[in-house]
């Protein structure tokens, strides 16, 4: 959610500028600089346009940035254990063929209802002396075809708004989980050693049993250091 602060009609409190906005927050694959540091519409790897559901994405984050200044803000949203899951997949037998992953993004509907709540309370914040006190406003994405003809602020529009400018947090896991020879969803066994498969082991946030509660950097890290001493000890533990 981006929201504006006012003062005298004119936005005025800086926290997140256009350009770091643009960097990593929604569709942040569709836009890019120039040589002369000027927004343009990145291309997928083999030259085109980025669309989606019928849209030429760099369009729509263009009409998005214009509803902002440098003293917009977003208040980023988190689900931090979702129910929808992913599969990464062989596509054939050739090794050097890119796998089949499809991250099946909201595909349980209790995602979408514990975004839409997570909403309703950030809402409750534009209520506060804080926010108040900065006249802070609601910046909205919709625009036609993208939630537009939604009448505003129900849940069937941020249902919408969901649907359409959820973005992933980047950190996906558990597609070689690790567990016991019984367990049928196991890549690993404890010591990261692939099932069926001499001289391979698997150490990265892949090995992970469910994605947990924050960050996946730090713990990747330790994965990795409790490899190396087990592959250093002869794995006997």
């Amino acid at each position: 959610m981006t929201y504006g602060v006012w003062c005298n009609d004119k936005m005025v409190y800086e926290v997140l500028s256009n350009d770091e906005w643009g960097n990593d927050e929604m569709m942040y694959d569709v836009w890019c600089k120039d040589e002369q540091g000027n927004d343009v519409c990145c291309n997928d790897e083999r030259g085109n346009d980025v669309w989606r559901n019928g849209e030429r994405m760099c369009d729509v984050k263009q009409e998005l940035l214009k509803r902002t200044t440098d003293s917009s803000f977003d208040v980023a949203l988190f689900l931090l254990h979702p129910k929808s899951k992913g599969y990464i997949r062989l596509e054939s037998s050739n090794p050097l063929k890119q796998p089949l992953l499809d991250p099946r993004f909201l595909e349980d509907p209790y995602d979408i209802e514990m975004l839409l709540k997570m909403i309703r309370w950030t809402q409750k914040l534009e209520k506060t002396s804080s926010w108040k006190s900065l006249r802070v406003k609601l910046i909205r994405y919709d625009m036609e075809g993208h939630c537009g003809e939604i009448e505003f602020n129900t849940d069937a529009y941020w249902r919408c708004i969901i649907q359409h400018f959820v973005v992933s947090g980047l950190h996906p896991t558990s597609t070689c989980r690790m567990g016991s020879r019984r367990d049928p969803t196991a890549v690993v066994d404890p010591t990261l050693r692939v099932y069926g498969i001499k001289n391979l082991r698997v150490v990265d946030a892949s090995v992970m049993r469910n994605v947990i509660s924050g960050n996946t950097y730090s713990p990747t890290l330790m994965i990795a250091e409790k490899a190396a001493d087990m592959i250093k000890c002869g794995t006997k533990y």
